[in-house]
């Protein structure tokens, strides 16, 4: 299952200088420990769609993209 086709975590942008941040969280608590995914320069929040589906429940979740991510891959 995938992030997107199972609407595990909701998509937000955050705006910086240097482009646009895309990232995915469930539903925060203060009383949850918290995952934070980053995945590598090559890849996006795609690479961590298992260990979403495994988390999700237990744990507040949060996975982004960078914004050399997103034009890495425009651009090839």
């Amino acid at each position: 299952m995938k992030i997107a086709e199972v609407d595990l975590l909701k998509e937000s942008t955050y705006q910086t200088p240097c482009g646009t941040i895309h990232y995915w969280s469930n539903n925060l608590s203060l009383d949850t420990t918290t995952l934070v995914f980053l995945p590598g320069l090559t890849a996006d929040h795609r690479l961590f769609d298992k260990q979403v589906e495994y988390f999700e429940g237990k744990y507040n979740i949060i996975v982004w993209d960078a914004p050399a991510c997103i034009l890495l891959a425009v651009q090839v």
